[in-house]
C-alpha cells in the first residue's frame, strides 16, 4: 500500500513538473553571417606557426555554425596587401582588397600563443607545487570591404597546463606532464570555439 501511494505522488508532482516547464525557444545567433555577402578571409597572424590551423578551424567553425556562408580564402596578410600595393591594413587597403577580390567583408586574426610559462606556489614550509602554463590569445575582426570600419570584432583568453609538480615532506613528489604540441592544438580549438560564439544559434528556456 505504501509502496502504490509513493508511485502515485511520484506521478503527480512529475506531471506537475512537467506542466510548470516552460518549453525551450530557439535563439537565433547575435550575428547573421548570411547579411555580409562573401567573407574574404585573411589567414590569421600568428608567431607561434598556429595560424593555419586556427584559419581551417575559423572556417569550420563558420560553416558549421551557418551553412552556404561564402568564404573566399584569400592568403596571408603579407600576400594580400603585396598584392594591392599597400604597406599596412588601413581602411584605404580594405577597400582595395574589396575591390580587387570582389567581397563585402575583410576577416583578420591575430593569434598568440606563448611559451610554458612556470609558476610556483608555497602552502607551507614542508608543502610547494609548481606548474607549466601554456597562455593564449585570439583577436578577430570584421572590416567593411566598403568603408574600412570595423564591423565585428572579438577576443578569446585561455590557458592549458602542461605540467605539475607536487613536493610535500614525508611524501614522493607528485609529478605529471602532457604533450604540449596537443594542448597547443586544444587550446587553439578552444580560442577559436570562443570567438565563433556570436553566430551559433541555440535552443533556450525564455
Amino acid at each position: 500500500m505504501k509502496r502504490q501511494i509513493a508511485l502515485h505522488l511520484t506521478g503527480i508532482l512529475m506531471l506537475a513538473v512537467l506542466g510548470c516547464a516552460k518549453p525551450k525557444v530557439w535563439v537565433p545567433p547575435r550575428i547573421d553571417l548570411h547579411q555580409y555577402g562573401t567573407l574574404g578571409l585573411i589567414e590569421f597572424g600568428s608567431p607561434s606557426g598556429y595560424g593555419p590551423m586556427a584559419t581551417r578551424q575559423f572556417v569550420a567553425n563558420l560553416h558549421a555554425a551557418q551553412a552556404g556562408v561564402p568564404v573566399l580564402e584569400l592568403g596571408t596578410l603579407a600576400q594580400v596587401l603585396a598584392s594591392v600595393e599597400h604597406a599596412t591594413l588601413d581602411p584605404d587597403a580594405v577597400r582595395a582588397i574589396g575591390e580587387r577580390y570582389r567581397v563585402d567583408v575583410v576577416s583578420v586574426g591575430d593569434l598568440d600563443i606563448e611559451q610554458p610559462r612556470p609558476n610556483f606556489s608555497i602552502r607551507s614550509f614542508t608543502e610547494a607545487n609548481a606548474s607549466a602554463e601554456i597562455l593564449g590569445t585570439l583577436d578577430t575582426r570584421f572590416l567593411d570591404a566598403h568603408s574600412g570600419a570595423t564591423i565585428w570584432s572579438d577576443q578569446a583568453r585561455g590557458k592549458r597546463t602542461v605540467a605539475r609538480l607536487n613536493v610535500a615532506a614525508g611524501r614522493i613528489p607528485d609529478f605529471s606532464a602532457v604533450d604540449p604540441e596537443g594542448e597547443h592544438a586544444q587550446l587553439v580549438g578552444w580560442l577559436v570555439g570562443h570567438v565563433t560564439g556570436d553566430f551559433r544559434g541555440r535552443w533556450a528556456r525564455p
